[in-house]
């Protein structure tokens, strides 16, 4: 192939650019687990079950682990993945004024917040981890925003790495009185009331619960909203062809074998000073990006520079 080639295209890539809300509580009577149980009345379960009005150890609304623990878990499943937005935890107060000089502050400190595809905490990602908080400032209830897509939400809390700041109790407990999580029932949908689809390019369907962007792309779209590439399968031309890769080549999709004869490829005449390759989208578009994959031959890509996949922002 002596002489081939100074335009060579193997993919053309023309992509389009394109409050608290009134979400249910995905919690609600939904099963619920805690790493252990105070008493038969003290069950994970009440921390799902719509009441806490009586936020004392034995007033039948609260769960509780046993004391003299140094780690306590407790965990909702949502019953399938869901889209979450916000997650509200109320803690047991004893009925009493929640200051720095309420006992369960000291409890209730350094606890973390996780979402997860399964019942290990470990598989999935951290909503939030208190490092900041003292019994002064600690809210309850408290409001933790976690824009993620996971079946389980749980609470986790430990002692097992002291020294603690000041005002952490020695031992640590899972004391809820309610968790509500709040989000859409269908991962498919983002927005106010949950009524707006997630782009369908999104992988898995799965986007931002607020602003409806992707968290990742089905094959061949990219960009925060998986926009769709305008340019595939539309008429193409180039100032000249060698032999038959013609130029619709650079859209027809395909880009997994780049060598000059896989035929995946469009390529311009040998011998040109100038090359010039250009499609028609079929009409005035608004564009975000293009991307350029050009011809390796299937050999390692050895630019220190240059890429091998070009990315323009318009």
């Amino acid at each position: 192939m002596t002489g081939m080639a100074l335009l060579v295209c193997c993919g053309w890539t023309v992509l389009l650019c394109l409050s608290v809300q009134a979400y249910e509580n995905l919690a609600l009577h939904q099963p619920a687990w805690q790493s252990s149980t105070w008493r038969s009345y003290t069950g994970a379960d009440l921390a799902v079950d719509g009441r806490y009005t009586d936020l004392v150890w034995n007033g039948g609304q609260c769960a509780m682990s046993i004391h003299g623990q140094t780690a306590a878990e407790w965990k909702v499943d949502l019953g399938a993945v869901r889209s979450i937005h916000h997650v509200v935890i109320q803690y047991m107060t004893e009925n009493e004024v929640w200051d720095e000089d309420n006992w369960f502050t000291s409890t209730f400190l350094g606890f973390s917040v996780y979402m997860s595809n399964t019942t290990n905490k470990e598989d999935g990602v951290l909503c939030f981890r208190d490092t900041n908080y003292t019994g002064a400032t600690l809210p309850n209830p408290v409001n933790i925003t976690c824009p993620y897509h996971g079946r389980y939400v749980i609470y986790y809390n430990n002692r097992t790495h002291p020294p603690y700041p000041e005002g952490y109790s020695t031992y640590t407990y899972s004391d809820l009185c309610e968790v509500e999580v709040y989000g859409c029932p269908s991962p498919g949908y983002y927005g106010e009331n949950c009524s707006l689809e997630c782009p369908q390019n999104c992988q898995n369907g799965y986007c931002n619960i607020v602003e409806g962007t992707c968290f990742g792309c089905t094959h061949r779209y990219i960009g925060p909203r998986c926009q769709e590439n305008l340019a595939l399968h539309q008429p193409a031309w180039q100032s000249s062809t060698y032999f038959y890769y013609t130029a619709d080549r650079a859209v027809d999709g395909q880009y997994t074998d780049l060598a000059w004869n896989g035929g995946q490829c469009a390529a311009s005449d040998g011998g040109q000073t100038t090359a010039e390759w250009r499609v028609d989208l079929g009409g005035v578009r608004s564009i975000h990006h293009i991307v350029i994959q050009y011809m390796t031959g299937n050999i390692v890509w050895g630019g220190d520079t240059l890429p091998l996949r070009l990315n323009f922002t318009s």
